[in-house]
């Protein structure tokens, strides 16, 4: 009997032993000096089920790119990917130039799939050529590795090679698309201001491929600048990656579909958030919150958003991101149920999710702000969008049982 097991575990640790593959994507761009850009760690696990994921480490060189940090609350950190419910470590070393992180599963459960694992963010400092690079050795559970059943399955790194010119981008620097240099793919420009789906063409089309080139999902000859059925399942392999949708239909879910989220997630890994989001409703003062706010927002307010939630224990700090996602919805939903504000509906139709005025000044008075606005003035609104919400909640009422 010993030996049929030993004779099994022969033929099957192999297979298990040289599985998963980490990469860096894109793995080679040409920037300028004084560009932002992004680059997303992708996870692989070629069909193994696994228990977590240790970066240790990813190296960069400090005198050519510069960290640029993801939580300002916590020291020095990337933005933590879903792929696995429980971030362990999240730390930048910015004299060595050498990144920590750590994601793992929970409660007896594995993952196997692929997707982002984490998404960094540099500025270029100086000319010269900026690598990317994993530390690891093939089954060895100290250095960079992917863990299942208490053996290293990494395989494979892609690593990254950027080339730094000292020329300045056209508007004397700024963010740069984490597509490389294809034609209306860099720049502070090169974002996507509107929703595009099935049918839809022109330069924002050719934005969203290139992209979608740079990450795998789609080959450079299809970046026609025409919305069709591969850019369409593109698009729905990105939306799988990043846990924003993975089932229904364009018109049902939105999958399929480039729509806020979507664009918003884009935008972000094309390193151009804080451009497209630089205005001046979005700063906080004193703490508050001046602005409503729902999925696929992000800045320094949502940041303070989820930090008033994880006080709140609805939130857990490695979520607080300064990106309003799903795990972000959820948590107002819970607030807003506690609070007795509304518990049913839609973020469309009741606010439920959303940070609108009635929510938004809740939590401003927890958080204990006073601002010009007097309080009086706030209860005031509070109370007309109180009865604004009930009359909605009563035609709805009428709506559904006409039907």
């Amino acid at each position: 009997m010993k030996k049929n097991i030993f004779i099994i575990a022969a033929f099957i640790l192999p297979s298990i032993a040289s599985a998963a593959t980490l990469s860096v994507s894109p793995s080679s761009q040409s920037i300028s000096v004084g560009d932002i850009f992004s680059v997303t760690v992708n996870l692989d696990t070629q069909g193994a089920f696994i228990d977590g994921v240790d970066l240790r480490y990813l190296n960069y060189n400090p005198a050519l790119l510069e960290m640029q940090d993801s939580n300002v609350s916590s020291g020095i950190q990337i933005v933590p990917g879903s792929l696995m419910p429980a971030t362990l470590a999240n730390s930048v070393d910015t004299a060595l130039g050498r990144i920590t992180f750590s994601q793992v599963t929970a409660g007896g459960n594995k993952y196997k799939g692929l997707g982002t694992l984490a998404t960094i963010t540099f500025k270029a400092l100086a000319a010269g050529n900026a690598r990317l690079t994993f530390n690891h050795n093939s089954n060895n559970t100290t250095d960079s590795n992917v863990a299942s059943m208490g053996l290293d399955v990494l395989s494979n790194v892609v690593n990254g090679s950027y080339t730094i010119n000292n020329v300045s981008s056209a508007s004397g620097g700024g963010s740069s698309s984490s597509g490389g240099n294809s034609s209306g793919s860099t720049g502070s420009t090169a974002a996507i201001f509107t929703n595009l789906s099935h049918g839809a063409s022109g330069s924002e089309v050719k934005i969203l491929q290139n992209f979608l080139v740079s990450q795998g999902y789609l080959t450079a000859d299809n970046a026609t600048g025409f919305f069709g059925n591969l850019t369409q399942t593109a698009t729905q392999s990105f939306q799988r990656a990043q846990n924003i949708v993975s089932s229904g239909s364009p018109l049902t879910t939105g999958y399929g579909v480039v729509g806020p989220t979507t664009r918003a997630r884009i935008n972000s890994l094309l390193g151009v958030v804080q451009t497209v989001q630089t205005v001046p409703t979005s700063v906080t003062v004193g703490g508050s919150l001046n602005r409503n706010l729902s999925r696929g927002s992000g800045g320094s307010d949502v940041i303070a958003l989820q930090q008033f939630l994880v006080r709140q224990g609805l939130l857990s700090s490695d979520n607080a991101t300064g990106y309003f996602g799903p795990i972000t919805e959820t948590a107002i939903k819970a607030f807003q149920k506690s609070q007795n504000i509304v518990s049913s509906g839609t973020p469309q139709t009741t606010g439920y999710g959303n940070v609108g005025a009635t929510t938004r000044a809740r939590i401003n008075a927890l958080l204990g702000v006073t601002t010009t606005s007097s309080i009086q003035n706030i209860q005031n609104l509070q109370a007309q969008i109180d009865a604004m919400q009930k009359q909605v909640q009563e035609l709805l009422l009428k709506l559904q049982s006409m039907q």
